[in-house]
This record gives C-alpha cells, sequence and structure tokens, in this order.
C-alpha cells in the first residue's frame, strides 16, 4: 500500500499511530503525518495513495476546507478515506452526512484506533485492487466487470467489505447514493445469514437460545468457528455487472437448504416462511432476490443508475476542445496518426481491432488513446461511441503546457498506465499456465 497519509494535527491522535509502530502492530505501514491543506494537496499530488486517514474533528486543522480542495480535483484522487472522529464532537451519522460524497470506507472513534484501525488497514491492503481499478479482464475481453471477495466467519469484518464494494459503485455512478446505505444493509444481512446458517449451521432456534443466555451472534459465530467442521470454510462474495444490472452473489459452503419454495415466495413477494428479517429485508432493497436450488447462494439484483452524467473535467484540461459524440460515431480510427488523446466525460465507447470487438470503454477507464499518444505510433485500434458521450480532446502541444502547470497529472497517467501494464503481465502469465495446464493450486 506504500506510504500513508494522516491528514491530523492532533497531538493525542499522533501519540496513538506512535503507540501502534512501538508496540509494533503497524509493522510495514509508513505514516506520514500531514499538518496543513498546502501538506495534504501535495502529498496527494505526489503520493496518489489509494488510501488516506482523515482527523475530521481535529480542531487544529480546516478539515472542511480540506476536503474541499480535494474536492477540486476529484477525478485525480482515486482513494478510500479511513474516518477519524472524536464522538464528543460528532456521530458517525452526522459524519456521513456531512462528508458522504467523500468515498469513506470506514468510520473509527478515536478510542478505537489501537485496537481496530490495522484489522481493517490489512483488510483494504488485500482487496481494494478489485475494486478501485477495473479489471484488465474486464478491458481485454469487452465484457463488464466482475470481481470477489473471499471472506472467513468473521462478522466484524462485513461492514467494510459491503462498504467497500456498494461506494465503488457510487463512485462510479452506477447507483444512487441515497440507496447506498440500504444496499450495505442488505449485503451484510445476507453475508451475516451466510456464515451462521450456511457455514456454521446455526439454527435460528440455537441463535435464541443463545441470546437468551446473553450471548451474541458474534459469540456463538465464534465458539462454532472452532470446530473442525466449520473452521475452514468461507463465504465468496462475487459481483458482475451485465449491462444495466449488477448481480451480487453470496455463497457459502454451508449443507444449504431446499429454496423452491422461498424463490417462489419472492417471486410473488408473499410473506416470506423462513424465520428472521434478513432475507425479508433485502428483497425489499434489491430488484430482485433468489436463491440457487442447494440454497447456498443468494443473488440480489440492482437496475444500475444510467450513466447520462458528465463526469467532471479536470481543472486543467477545462478550455480544451470538447467534443459530443453520438451513438456510431468513429471517435479514433485504426491506423490514423495518434495527436491527441481523450478524456472520457460521459459515456461508452467499443474498440475494435479490425473488426472485432477487443474491449469497452467508459469513464472508470478515464482516458482512451492514451498509449499511441504517448509512444508517438499510429492507433492500433478503431474505438467507436456506443451511446451519447462527451469527450475533452488533448492535443499534444495542450497536454505539454498543462503538465507545466499540472506535473501531478503526468505521474497520475504514468501510474495508470503501469497498473494496466502490470495487470497485463499478470494475466498474461496466468494465461500461459493455463494453455500449459498448470492449475493454480499446482
Amino acid at each position: 500500500m506504500g506510504k500513508i497519509g494522516i491528514i491530523n494535527k492532533d497531538r493525542d491522535v499522533k501519540a496513538l499511530f506512535e503507540k501502534l509502530k512501538e508496540e509494533g502492530n503497524a509493522e510495514g505501514y509508513e505514516f506520514t503525518y500531514l499538518r496543513s491543506e498546502d501538506e495534504a494537496v501535495h502529498f496527494l499530488n505526489n503520493e496518489l495513495p489509494h488510501l488516506i486517514i482523515v482527523n475530521f474533528t481535529d480542531l487544529h486543522l480546516d478539515i472542511s476546507g480540506i476536503m474541499e480542495s480535494i474536492a477540486g480535483d476529484h477525478w485525480l484522487y482515486d482513494f478510500g478515506i479511513i474516518a477519524l472522529y472524536h464522538t464528543e464532537e460528532i456521530t458517525e451519522e452526522e459524519l456521513e452526512e456531512e462528508y458522504g460524497d467523500y468515498n469513506i470506507i470506514l468510520a473509527l472513534p478515536y478510542r478505537q484506533i489501537d485496537s481496530d484501525l490495522i484489522p481493517p488497514l490489512k483488510l483494504i491492503e488485500k482487496n481494494c485492487q478489485l475494486v478501485l481499478q477495473k479489471p484488465m479482464s474486464s478491458t481485454l475481453t469487452g465484457g463488464d466487470t466482475a470481481g470477489s471477495f473471499i471472506i472467513g466467519n468473521n462478522l466484524n469484518n462485513l461492514p467494510l467489505y459491503s462498504r467497500i464494494l456498494i461506494h465503488s459503485l457510487v463512485k462510479d455512478g452506477l447507483m444512487e447514493r441515497e440507496r447506498s446505505a440500504q444496499a450495505e444493509s442488505a449485503l451484510i444481512e445476507l453475508l451475516t445469514n451466510a456464515i451462521e446458517h450456511g457455514n456454521c449451521r446455526i439454527s435460528f432456534e440455537e441463535r435464541e437460545k443463545a441470546r437468551e443466555r446473553g450471548m451474541s451472534a458474534r459469540d456463538l459465530v465464534s465458539i462454532k468457528s472452532r470446530n473442525d467442521l466449520y473452521t475452514t470454510r468461507k463465504v465468496t462474495l462475487s459481483w458482475e455487472r451485465r449491462e444495466k444490472q449488477l448481480y451480487i452473489k453470496i455463497t457459502d459452503q454451508g449443507d444449504g437448504f431446499d429454496a423452491a419454495k422461498l424463490n417462489l415466495e419472492l417471486a410473488n413477494d408473499e410473506p416470506l416462511s423462513v424465520p428472521g428479517g434478513g432475507i425479508a429485508m433485502a428483497n425489499m432493497i434489491a430488484d430482485d432476490l433468489f436463491y440457487n436450488d442447494t440454497g447456498n447462494c443468494a443473488t440480489m439484483v440492482f437496475n444500475l443508475k444510467e450513466e447520462n452524467e458528465d463526469r467532471p473535467i479536470p481543472e486543467g484540461f477545462v478550455n480544451e476542445e470538447i467534443l459530443v459524440v453520438n451513438p456510431g460515431d468513429v471517435v479514433i480510427e485504426e491506423g490514423s496518426v495518434s495527436d491527441s488523446l481523450y478524456y472520457i466525460s460521459r459515456g461508452t465507447f467499443s474498440v475494435y481491432a479490425g473488426d472485432k470487438k477487443v474491449a469497452r470503454l467508459d469513464g472508470s477507464d478515464v482516458f482512451m488513446g492514451e498509449m499511441a499518444f504517448l509512444m508517438n505510433n499510429t492507433r492500433s485500434a478503431s474505438v467507436v461511441a456506443d451511446v451519447p458521450g462527451r469527450l475533452v480532446k488533448i492535443t499534444r502541444e495542450s497536454f505539454l503546457n498543462v503538465l507545466r502547470d499540472y506535473p501531478h497529472y503526468g505521474i497520475y497517467l504514468s501510474r495508470m498506465l503501469a497498473q494496466r501494464l502490470d495487470r497485463a503481465n499478470k494475466m498474461n502469465f496466468q494465461l500461459k499456465q493455463e494453455l500449459a495446464g498448470v492449475s493454480e493450486e499446482d
């Protein structure tokens, strides 16, 4: 993950981070303290981190001003935020209401820094690439975005997994922010069911008896997970975007149940025969919900928001030529001279090598035509608009002029290309293994 920037000037809060380092709990992490707006913006421009930590109730800093400064060019800052706060100054609900437009993936009170910060850091470090970057397989095959998490039987991690996934949809403009909190809650309910009733085989009666004895669901899952029958079981949280719908699957390794009756009740919006309110809540929030025949895989379907809003144009490119395109318009022609690149403000585009469609581009790709543009090569493929779209055309001369005033744009583009190359190399290696008949386990 590299350096982690901490926007904080409070000495007591800094002491909590230093304590983590002294006790060896933060081994492998390099904390950089950012004590002013200038330091914060300089760090973000040069490090382009995947994650930063912000003390939102730091009385020594103008946090609102810093966040507004970040938002001024937020197309560039594709990072997650761990929000620290003092419970006497603000509640988590108020924090979400005031700063909900930012990609806050975890809110942590001061008192929990010592005990609850490092596990989420490790979790984010391990998994954030799946949602913070568009998978190379999607770019190469022209398919839609897909990914997965493998989750152990730890109920404490479920809010973080849910938040990372749902916020990535909001960030890409595919889900309304007003709906995100409900979607997260529904996902947590189904994940909880998968761990409790699927992997750990906890019946509703068993859970109720445990509650009567003063035991929480977490206590019961913890006890069950020590059993050799359940300790290695995992839950797979996978997602796949198909055109205008998102399919989220929660698959456990339990014995399942006969789901035919439940699916019929879900399809007809009838009262559910299963106890507990988690499935009923998920059914109300999702556009569709169903189980496989075995009963160990629940699928939520969400109709995605139409991508009809323009992504903000970067400050450095606001004076460049705007191209409005219609379906079928050829934006880039294979074999032509690469004298410009394009910033994608709105729309989806198909990429063709000859007559074969090889990729699909949208706003999450940020640019199109950058490889040939930077390497002075002719265009290797054609790009055709699928829907009405809006592009910013950036000539070579304009790009060089912008880099003089915004040098961090060049760092961003270089890092984006390096990440794509890294993913392409990994995929190439995987394909070679598959062709050679080498399994992932081998």
